[in-house]
């Protein structure tokens, strides 16, 4: 397998947009784009929930009133934060300028606590529903 380099790394994205099966139900949206540009080494592909230590799959979740809630309650905001942040420090060091995000997830989507990392850092994000 050849080695990419880092350098061609133009995006940030959502792991699931690149068919990781890393969503809250151990699935995946692949976009075709994001996956098109994955394999050309221009995506480094992230997931905050996993990346936080959120179990496949986990309860499925959503920002209420600047939380992160799971559907029996829980506040699994501070979790959700720590992964934003490590993926952010990644984003920072590629030195990316532009990010694919999942619509509609509470890490990635425009509610989302590592949308709100990236926008902070100036980075551009492309929303994208998957398939």
């Amino acid at each position: 397998m050849k080695e990419k380099k880092l350098e061609k790394i133009e995006y940030i994205a959502s792991a699931c947009l690149c068919g990781i099966p890393c969503r809250y139900n151990a699935g995946s949206k692949p976009d075709e784009e994001v996956v098109k540009l994955m394999k050309e080494g221009k995506v480094f592909p992230v997931c905050p929930e996993v990346w936080a230590g959120c179990k496949i799959p986990r309860p499925a979740a959503d920002v209420i009133n600047g939380k992160v809630i799971e559907k029996d309650g829980t506040d699994v905001t501070k979790q959700y934060v720590k992964g934003a942040k490590m993926c952010t420090k990644v984003a920072i060091a590629l030195k990316v300028k532009k990010s694919f995000l999942k619509k509609g997830s509470p890490s990635c989507g425009k509610n989302g606590v590592f949308t709100k990392c990236l926008q902070d850092e100036g980075i551009k994000l492309i929303f994208k529903k998957g398939e």
